[in-house]
């Protein structure tokens, strides 16, 4: 399948309307800092660049052709379905089921189910076998892998990131990057495509990305605060991870590094009620396919890898509902 894809971007031209459709996390920004920069080597300027969360909410296509990137393809396939006549590249490394037919799907887990490997590092090596000046910018995907924990979870990742001399200043920027992600929302992933498109250099790029940097401090702030709710049933922690900025799924990834004898669940209430949930794992049990088993039962939608996975369901009653039933599969 790789074949079609640098076929497909190898075609690619400016008239084509390409829009760009991340993710909302680390990975997701590098990853689309790296397709900008490849199109860009090209005489490309991407038609649309948009940061979604798994929600996907108030999508809409404007491109005549739409590349996904690192978003689990269970839930691109209702847009997909919408998406008439449009040409579809979608860059993954989640799990997956089924593949839609009439689009060009890369995903490493086609090959092997458990390879976790970040989307970012998935479309630097694309990228290099078409554009090979694209080696230059390597320290961008390595800010994604980091972002993703794709060096503790893969060893071709591990190897990639341990190559880079400037490697604590990559820990560093990956971390400021998720805070502005966080704080500042989609407005704040886009300024940062674009400063780590602008940069040569991961140092050029914590300077452009200077004034936003404070956000990583007071995140850290916020983050304390809600490790003191944190309840203990067994082996699961659970906590309420609300807070004035949808942090869920950090909160999760933090105290599952500080905790990783024990199976963490953190949720927040959005604006509309809906409740989002987030689960880490650290490899004790299969996250990601306990998520989505609950939430298929429950008629909700949620999935996730080996060590995390995320829901969302419609208020308290069923969050309850679907703690329970994840804490009784993990007994």
């Amino acid at each position: 399948m790789i074949n079609k894809v640098i076929k497909f971007l190898r075609n690619l031209k400016e008239e084509d309307k390409i829009e760009i459709i991340t993710h909302k996390d680390c990975d997701g920004i590098c990853s689309a800092s790296m397709l900008k920069l490849f199109l860009e080597m090209r005489g490309i300027s991407p038609y649309k660049i948009k940061v979604k969360d798994i929600s996907l909410e108030n999508l809409t296509l404007e491109g005549e052709k739409v590349i996904f990137l690192d978003l689990t393809l269970e839930v691109l396939i209702p847009i997909i379905r919408k998406a008439r006549n449009r040409e579809i590249l979608v860059i993954d490394h989640h799990p997956f089921t089924k593949v839609p037919k009439g689009i060009i799907f890369y995903n490493p887990r086609e090959r092997n189910p458990h390879a976790y490997i970040p989307a970012s590092y998935l479309v630097y090596r694309i990228g290099k076998k078409v554009e090979k000046k694209i080696e230059k910018y390597r320290w961008i995907a390595g800010i994604g892998v980091i972002g993703d924990k794709g060096e503790t979870n893969n060893e071709k990742c591990r190897e990639f990131v341990e190559g880079f001399r400037e490697k604590k200043l990559l820990y560093y920027l990956a971390e400021v990057i998720s805070a502005i992600e966080i704080v500042y929302g989609e407005k704040g992933c886009l300024e940062c495509i674009e400063k780590l498109s602008e940069s040569e250099s991961p140092k050029e790029a914590l300077m452009k990305l200077g004034n936003l940097a404070h956000a990583k401090q007071e995140l850290e702030n916020i983050l304390r605060k809600i490790e003191k709710r944190k309840k203990e049933i067994g082996k699961v922690m659970v906590v309420d991870a609300s807070s004035e900025y949808g942090i869920t799924s950090l909160a999760a990834s933090r105290l599952a590094e500080k905790y990783r004898d024990r199976i963490i669940i953190a949720y927040s209430k959005k604006e509309d009620g809906r409740i989002r949930i987030s689960g880490r794992s650290n490899g004790m049990v299969n996250i990601g396919e306990i998520f989505q088993e609950v939430a298929e039962e429950m008629k909700a939608r949620g999935g996730g890898h080996e060590q995390a996975a995320g829901a969302e369901v419609k208020n308290e009653e069923e969050l309850t509902r679907f703690i329970n039933k994840i804490i009784k599969r993990i007994k």
